[in-house]
């Protein structure tokens, strides 16, 4: 069967006039009350975030995160392609919390660094799915900002910077441990006891950092059990 192109193409035209006709005519009549709706139902972007500047001020991001607003949004330049990729990406439930907000978050926890259970309160999250979140925005953000942040220095830079250890000026590098306590692990206690330290008298976790002469961590290894096997003689 031949196609009449001109009745095709004249029909659609006159379909699209009289739809225009009448969206105009909608809007014409229910105008005021769709924007009431709209101005009603309207969610904030970055909610949570929103939600502190509004009542605490610019000066709670600072205490919670350890940035000024403006550092801050200088933080979320560098990921924030990541960040949205990374929320958007799949096809199952989507994450309800902005990338912003988790991003947020996820530098408040890294400040002060609670157990799960407070900061999941403080914030109104289940720890659980708290965790799950933070860890993502860790697992998104932490290859865009160690690349674009963490530049190691050479010795010869170091020493024309005249940036150098005072007492031991051909080091690049000051290396020690930091002891992050934890929550006694679950488990056997021959598993239990590996996480227990005796010189802090905790259950804990030991990583160790690379900090430059410019007071800049350069590197830092896993996180290890408090008391791994073998480390008391290591230290003997």
């Amino acid at each position: 069967m031949p196609i009449n192109t001109n009745a095709v193409f004249n029909r659609l035209q006159d379909q699209i006039v009289r739809d225009q006709s009448f969206l105009q005519a909608s809007y014409i009549e229910y105008a005021d009350a769709a924007n009431s709706v709209s101005e009603r139902d309207e969610v904030p972007n970055n909610p949570i975030m929103d939600r502190f500047l509004t009542d605490l001020g610019s000066e709670s991001i600072r205490s919670l995160t350890n940035f000024t607003v403006s550092e801050f949004e200088t933080l979320w330049s560098f990921v924030d392609d990541a960040m949205n990729s990374a929320w958007l990406e799949g096809r199952g439930r989507r994450s309800t919390t902005s990338p912003k907000d988790s991003f947020f978050m996820a530098l408040t926890v890294l400040k002060h660094y609670s157990s799960w259970d407070k900061h999941a309160a403080d914030f109104g999250f289940k720890a659980p799915t708290f965790e799950k979140l933070v860890m993502r925005v860790f697992t998104v953000v932490e290859p865009v900002l160690y690349e674009r942040l963490i530049a190691p220095q050479s010795m010869a830079s170091l020493a024309q910077s005249g940036h150098l250890f005072a007492n031991f000026p051909y080091a690049a590098y000051a290396v020690d441990v930091k002891f992050q306590p934890s929550l006694r692990p679950m488990g056997r206690f021959a598993e239990q006891k590996r996480y227990y330290s005796g010189k802090h008298g905790l259950y804990g976790y030991k990583i160790e950092a690379a900090v430059s002469p410019e007071g800049l961590c350069v590197a830092m290894s896993s996180s290890h059990p408090g008391d791994p096997p073998g480390h008391a003689q290591q230290v003997a």
